[in-house]
Parts: structure tokens; C-alpha cells; sequence
């Protein structure tokens, strides 16, 4: 809830939009609001809550619709309480939105679900709780449920599973414990060794970049499965995905714990081939002879330290219990994607024979390129740098 305004006090009364699920918090903000303008009158301009369509399996289940009827049964009678000037329903009638949302577990994603009726107008039990409320009649009991949040095993097991498959080849094979050594402590002399041609086998390279990829595609999905209901990151991804088929692809993919495991993998890994191509590309440039093998083989080791998101990757979705905590997650994830790409840095340089600064300092000239060049189309086509400064100002108000 926003909490230092600076219109409230140029205007004869003060309104607020209250979008928040749990109870005490939303008590709490509403009673700093009502403390702080005393002096005029104050309206709950909005406050509601999005329900699955057919859910009615008690109120325990958060997206049903005796949970929904609940909530605004508890909040209308806190609002009363609180000597409120009044306050609105959010809203009357689910209607149509011209992006689709992924915060709703409903097929048809363009559809907002917040209404205390349905599109075709069907009453929801928020309606005749409301009405009740409204008349003075008597509120319709709600059922409870038996509801309890289910925990996909695919990310633990996964997790799990990557631990187990690396374990075994790291103890059972001991070319691929030798080099495993020399890339995670040693990597100047394990660099060396890919310039001078000394054998690294094709096969283990491609067995570790399956490793990473997988590790990189449980970590990337687990995280967007864990906060698919965060509004703050549906926001920023209908922002930047500006075609509409495609987040309706990436929703579908978010919301399937398997298909997000499998397809982020996928992406992890070709971004790794990106990544090779991109170094074999630019070894035109050098005096050095640098064979697609070797590009491959030092993008991939120096992505090694991607193997320790695995234990994250176990607990990953029993960590995460709100955006701040995904925050933390994704933060260290990409402290992890920073070192490797400095190990990168220093694997190109010694593979080009060419000084690291000059490898830095064009690697870094490249992505402030590609950055800029990102940063003007989206700001040319959708006023990027106008909604970031709207979406700080929001940040700002809330603290």
C-alpha cells in the first residue's frame, strides 16, 4: 500500500486501492491510512479478490469462490470497524483484458477473474455475501474445504538426480575427476591445456554442458513456477514480452512444472551453443587457429560453477516463499552466471593469446552494445524508461 502520497493532501478526500491477500497486513495498512488523515473523509476505493473459475472447494483453497466470498465478508466488516468513509467492491463482473495474465489459473488467460459475478453475469457466492452485507440479511455459511498447497517433485527429484549423476561419474571415471580439478581450481592451467590441444574429450564436455543446462533449467523454472502468481513479475513480463501468443506459450510453460524443467534446459543449453558460436566467431579476428572444439570446451568448463545450484535447486521451491526470498534466490543465481562468465574471460584470453583486459574490456564494450541497442527499441516502442520510472516511484511510495 502506498504510504507517503503527495496528492493526498491536495485533495478533499483521500482514496485507496488496497491489493493485499494476507489479513494482518492488509489490517495494517488500512489502519495506518485511516490514522493519517483523520482530518477527511477516507474510501476504500478497491479491494477484491481473483478466483479460478469452478472452484468450489472451500474457502481454504485460495483461488475458490467461498475464499474470494470470505475475503470480502472479513475486509467489509474490518472497513466498518475502522469507521471507514465507505469503501468499493473490485469488481463488479470479470471482464476481458487486452494482455493475457498469469497470475489466474484459468484457460482462458485474457479473462480477469475478479468479479463477485462472472461474465455471463452467473452469481459467485461473493455476490450473495455482499448482498447480505448490503441489507442487513443473513450471510450465507461457507464451506471450508480441505484444501493444502501441493509441492511439485519434479524440481527436488531433478535436484536430486543431477547430484546423484554427478557424484557417480566424478568417483567412478578419472579423466573426469582430473578435469573437473583442474577447471574448478586450477582453470588458468586447464585453459592452457584446450589451447595446446591436450585431449578433452568431446563426450564429457557434452555430458558436463548437459549437466549445467539441466542445473540452469531446474534453477530458471523453479523460480518462475514458484512466483507465477506474483503480480509485480507479470508486469514486467508483459512489458518485455510484447507479442501476445508468446506469453500465452511461456504461461502455459510456467504453470507445468515438467514442461518448465524441460524447456528451460533447452534453453540453457542453446544459449550455450550461442555462447560457442559466438567465441569461434570472433577467433577470426586472432592470429591463433581456434577449432570449434576448443570454443566449445571453454564456454562449457567455465560455466562449471553452475553445478552448485544443485543443492539450491533441491530446496528451491520450499525456499521461495515470497518475492523477496526470490529476489535473494535469483540474486545469488546470477553472482553464480557472473563468475563463469569471468572464467570465460579468462578462458578466451588464453585460448586467443591475447591480454584479458582487451578480452574484458570488449566483452564488456559488446554488452553495453547490445544493452543500449535493447534499451532504445524498447523505450522507442513502449516507453521503457517511463515505465521504470513510474514502477520506482510505486517501489518508493510503498516503503
Amino acid at each position: 500500500m502506498i504510504k507517503n502520497d503527495v496528492c493526498v493532501d491536495l485533495v478533499d478526500l483521500a482514496c485507496v486501492n488496497v491489493y493485499i491477500d494476507d489479513f494482518e497486513k492488509f489490517t495494517e495498512s488500512i489502519e495506518y491510512w485511516r490514522s493519517k488523515y483523520r482530518d477527511k473523509p477516507v474510501i476504500i476505493t478497491e479491494y477484491g479478490k481473483a478466483v479460478q473459475i469452478g472452484n468450489r472447494n472451500g474457502y481454504s483453497d485460495p483461488f475458490s469462490y467461498e475464499s474470494q466470498a470470505k475475503y470480502i465478508l472479513e475486509r467489509y466488516r474490518l472497513i466498518q470497524e475502522m469507521n471507514y468513509d465507505g469503501s468499493f467492491v473490485w469488481v463488479f463482473a470479470d471482464w476481458r483484458g487486452e494482455r493475457p495474465v498469469m497470475t489466474l489459473p484459468n484457460q482462458d488467460l485474457y479473462l480477469y477473474t475478479m468479479g463477485v459475478v462472472s461474465y455471463d453475469r452467473e452469481k459467485r457466492p461473493a455476490y450473495e455475501v455482499l448482498k447480505a452485507l448490503y441489507t442487513d440479511g443473513k450471510v450465507p455459511t461457507l464451506a471450508i474445504g480441505d484444501y493444502s498447497e501441493s509441492i511439485p517433485a519434479i524440481y527436488t527429484v531433478a535436484g536430486i538426480v543431477l547430484l546423484l549423476f554427478l557424484s557417480y561419474i566424478y568417483y567412478s571415471y578419472r579423466w573426469f575427476r582430473e578435469n573437473f580439478n583442474r577447471a574448478t581450481f586450477r582453470p588458468y592451467n586447464f585453459f592452457a591445456d584446450v589451447r595446446d590441444q591436450y585431449m578433452i574429450s568431446f563426450g564429457q564436455t557434452s555430458l558436463l554442458a548437459l549437466i549445467i543446462s539441466t542445473t540452469l533449467g531446474v534453477f530458471i523454472g523453479g523460480v518462475l513456477n514458484r512466483l507465477k502468481q506474483n503480480e509485480f513479475l507479470d508486469y514486467i513480463l508483459t512489458h518485455l514480452i510484447f507479442i501476445d501468443w508468446l506469453k500465452v506459450k511461456l504461461i502455459s510453460m510456467i504453470w507445468n512444472p515438467v514442461a518448465s524443467v524441460l524447456y528451460c534446459s533447452l534453453f540453457s543449453f542453446v544459449l550455450i551453443l550461442l555462447l560457442t558460436f559466438v567465441v569461434q566467431i570472433f577467433s577470426a579476428f586472432v592470429r591463433v587457429k581456434v577449432f570449434l572444439n576448443d570454443s566449445y570446451s571453454i564456454v562449457v568448463w567455465s560455466f562449471l560453477p553452475v553445478i552448485f545450484l544443485i543443492p539450491i535447486d533441491i530446496v528451491l521451491y520450499r525456499v521461495i516463499g515470497n518475492f523477496e526470498a526470490g529476489i535473494m534466490i535469483v540474486l545469488f543465481g546470477l553472482i553464480i552466471i557472473l563468475i563463469s562468465f569471468v572464467r570465460l574471460i579468462k578462458g578466451i584470453s588464453i585460448i586467443y593469446e591475447v591480454s584479458q583486459l582487451r578480452v574484458s574490456l570488449f566483452s564488456l564494450g559488446l554488452i553495453l552494445i547490445l544493452l543500449s541497442a535493447f534499451l532504445i527499441f524498447y523505450d522507442f516502442k513502449f516507453s521503457s524508461l517511463a515505465y521504470l520510472k513510474f514502477l520506482l516511484n510505486i517501489l518508493n511510495s510503498v516503503k
